[in-house]
């Protein structure tokens, strides 16, 4: 009897890591199940939006601007206690939004001492508001680098959608609906695109970002980067901005498009 409950028990850690590998990873990790957004954004309803998230001359601004920019991650670095040992203040090196678990208003920031940059604190938590979603784009932070950042984008204003290129490979570019000015006045607005693994949670470089004005191309365009800035563009009267992703055959993508400015002319 005892023989036979040891040779059942060998069998069974011999065979179970099989099953389990047998088992599809999406039923053992988390999967986002972002919803495709189906209804048009009407920005003519919002009044002025100011993230300064698609500075173009970041490196000419004022500190004063420079920290209103990055204010969701500079705040993270202000509030640190104690202050650095090297003195001065904590100032924000680099961030990015942190997707894991079902969060989608949660980042992570680094921060670094104002009179020594090597002494960093790594990945300190942070968080958007109530309704409101993470977005990250190529910013850069309180010294002039070149750095990933994040801003804090209210979730009316943000379009997400799918692409599977398994499920239907002959659809590689899929659009975003529309954000539209059925107002009188032209209106001059920024938007940044993240592309999302299957799972949501890790940034994945797509074949090309691109955005597109009543159906022509507008503003910036890139290839192989997960995360494309449109620039300032201008929407007329009865216009309708769209953002654009094409796929690399056989990947499966999230994608988010957020409205990061806006302002009347």
């Amino acid at each position: 009897m005892h023989f036979q409950l040891i040779q059942s028990a060998a069998l069974l850690a011999a065979v179970l890591p099989t099953a389990l590998a047998a088992v599809p990873s999406d039923n053992l990790e988390r999967r986002a199940e972002w919803p495709t957004t189906t209804h048009d954004i009407e920005l003519s309803e919002l009044g002025n939006i100011e993230l300064y998230s698609q500075n173009e001359n970041p490196a000419n601004v004022v500190q004063r601007e420079l920290e209103a920019r990055s204010s969701a991650s500079a705040f993270v670095c202000r509030g640190r206690r104690p202050l650095p040992r090297s003195g001065g203040k904590w100032l924000y090196r680099e961030a990015t939004c942190d997707r894991t678990g079902t969060d989608v208003n949660t980042f992570k920031v680094s921060c670094m001492a104002e009179n020594s940059h090597a002494d960093i604190l790594y990945r300190l938590p942070g968080a958007c508001g109530k309704n409101q979603w993470c977005v990250e784009f190529h910013g850069y932070n309180e010294i002039g680098q070149g750095a990933w950042d994040v801003t804090c984008v209210d979730k009316p204003n943000i379009h997400t959608w799918v692409a599977n290129t398994f499920s239907n490979p002959g659809k590689v570019t899929t659009c975003s609906s529309g954000w539209n000015n059925n107002g009188k006045r032209n209106l001059k607005a920024t938007f940044e695109v993240d592309v999302m693994d299957a799972g949501g949670i890790n940034r994945i470089n797509p074949k090309e970002i691109y955005y597109q004005l009543s159906g022509k191309r507008i503003g910036v365009s890139r290839s192989g980067d997960s995360e494309v800035g449109s620039g300032s563009v201008i929407i007329p009267p009865g216009g309708s901005i769209q953002a654009c992703v094409t796929a690399y055959s056989g990947q499966i993508i999230n994608m988010l498009g957020a409205l990061t400015s806006i302002v009347s002319l």
